[in-house]
């Protein structure tokens, strides 16, 4: 792994625990903030900024786009329970399609498929 990838996931790490801790302090709104701004860095360093914005504007995803920004902008606009509601679904719609390649990485490590047998059976039987 290079330096950036390491520091894009270090990012986007950051920003899923900010995330969590918003969600667990009551809808903290100042860490679901510092989430947000984590996880759109950690992104940008990941695909750059090119790709993402052309990730981001293909016209199968510009629902979840949606979605995902106005979500950003209620947790700024100091509602932060539909805020998440939004940011979850667009990220859903975002990024959905990568989930069944999450789940072929997960089996493949030896930890998590002996945590989670019930994947790698899933997908044996052709299931994903």
């Amino acid at each position: 792994m290079r330096d950036i990838e390491i520091i894009g996931t270090g990012l986007l790490g950051f920003g899923a625990v900010f995330f969590f801790l918003g969600i667990l302090m009551l809808l903290d709104r100042a860490l679901l903030i510092m989430s947000n701004i984590l996880i759109l860095m950690g992104v940008l360093v990941l695909m750059k900024p090119k790709g993402f914005i052309g990730f981001v504007i293909q016209t199968e995803r510009i629902q979840g786009s949606i979605a995902f920004f106005a979500g950003i902008t209620l947790v700024l606009l100091k509602l932060p329970l539909p805020g998440i509601i939004c940011e979850i679904t667009g990220a859903y719609w975002l990024f959905g399609g990568f989930i069944p390649l999450l789940i072929s990485l997960i089996v493949k490590i030896p930890f998590f498929s002996r945590i989670f047998p019930f994947l790698s059976k899933q997908k044996d039987d052709g299931i994903l």
